[in-house]
């Protein structure tokens, strides 16, 4: 299996979990994932995270923070404080993991738009 398989697999995994979950739950969800790419583009991952960290609805924010986490992204491992570790990497480390949470996005994306529509 390719990496992007791996991750297309692990998003809808994740999304499919949300889909179960309350409407209210869905909607937030849904836009923490639709502005997550642009908002790593326009203001950097570490700023991202602090934003998912501080936002209204907690269920959804640690949701994609647990899925974030669990995506096989190299430095982020499940039962990680994502938001402390992605603030204490190191330069290379930290554009490595950017690279990998945007392209993972990308599956998250697809896996919003099929399971939990527009």
């Amino acid at each position: 299996m390719t990496r992007d398989q791996q991750r297309a697999k692990i998003a809808y995994q994740n999304v499919l979990g949300i889909a179960a979950g309350t409407e209210a739950l869905q909607d937030d969800y849904r836009t923490l994932v639709r502005g997550l790419g642009a908002n790593i583009m326009r203001s950097g991952l570490s700023a991202t995270i602090s934003y998912i960290e501080r936002y209204r609805n907690s269920a959804a924010s640690e949701a994609l923070l647990g899925h974030l986490s669990a995506a096989n992204i190299p430095h982020l491992a499940p039962n990680l404080d994502v938001g402390q570790t992605v603030r204490g990497l190191g330069l290379d480390d930290y554009m490595l993991v950017t690279r990998e949470v945007l392209m993972f996005t990308v599956w998250l994306r697809r896996a919003v738009q099929g399971l939990l529509g527009d």
